[in-house]
């Protein structure tokens, strides 16, 4: 039922913007995008570190950081499509907390700040 409902969706919306209904400039959707594609690499880079640790690699930060399993059980359909997306998981340890922060904030403000980026003074003229 989900899959033909996003099916539904994006049928939907890929009319209106044939239709001219709803009017996406490129360069809005590529920073949207952009924006979501890097959370879901810092995602797969506290996942990397998480599965690095389990071979002995990293073994400093190792205490639980917080346990959100009362809130978002990761063995749920939207806790494990969180996991699969953006490296959710309900207890992390510090390192992968530590290591999806080391990677979105420089990344996202090089991409948001940096030459060409979303706020540069050359993309906002048009």
């Amino acid at each position: 039922i989900g899959s033909l409902i996003g099916l539904a969706i994006a049928v939907a919306m890929g009319f209106a913007l044939y239709r001219g209904a709803l009017h996406l400039t490129m360069r809005t959707f590529f920073n949207i995008t952009g924006v979501v594609i890097i959370f879901f690499a810092a995602g797969m880079f506290a996942w990397a570190v998480k599965e690095l640790s389990f071979s002995g690699h990293f073994p400093w930060l190792g205490g639980i950081a917080w346990d959100s399993s009362s809130i978002l059980d990761q063995n749920s359909r939207l806790g494990t499509a969180m996991a699969g997306l953006f490296g959710y998981s309900q207890a992390p340890a510090w390192r992968e907390v530590v290591a999806y922060w080391i990677y979105l904030v420089p990344v996202l403000s090089l991409f948001i700040f940096g030459k060409g980026g979303m706020f540069d003074a050359k993309n906002r003229s048009n």
